[in-house]
């Protein structure tokens, strides 16, 4: 895996503060449903905020999404976008009018798992399965 502290990647502006999506239960379940295969640090600097570090070891990206208010900004190396994902779904559930858990459901088949928001036919979010 790239080594996150190079920072080397992808900048952009950061549309959601990463502490408002760690704060929430619901909101951090949405973001693992987002990127299932990520892993959340704080990264702890001496002159500022701490900044979110977000590794997938499965797919070898991560984001480092530095919160400073509306200056935010998210860099991102790796074949998936991770921030992206997480934002996308966050944007979703808000705009859904942000349920609780009990609005989602789940459909398990020999092949797949797949949770949804509200109906099987509403927006959803495939789970890694292992191979047996």
């Amino acid at each position: 895996m790239a080594r996150p502290q190079s920072r080397v990647g992808s900048l952009r502006p950061a549309r959601l503060d990463p502490t408002d999506v760690w704060e929430d239960w619901t909101s951090t379940w949405v973001a693992q449903l987002a990127a299932p295969d990520t892993q959340h640090s704080l990264v702890f600097a001496d002159d500022g905020p701490a900044e979110h570090l977000l590794t997938d070891h499965v797919s070898q990206s991560w984001a480092w999404i530095s919160a400073k208010g509306e200056e935010g900004v998210v860099r991102q190396n790796g074949p998936q976008r991770l921030w992206d994902s997480i934002e996308k779904a966050i944007h979703l559930w808000d705009g859904a009018g942000r349920p609780h858990q009990s609005a989602f459901g789940i459909t398990i088949t020999p092949s797949a798992q797949r949770i949804w928001l509200r109906t099987p036919d509403g927006p959803s979010w495939n789970l890694p399965t292992s191979a047996t």
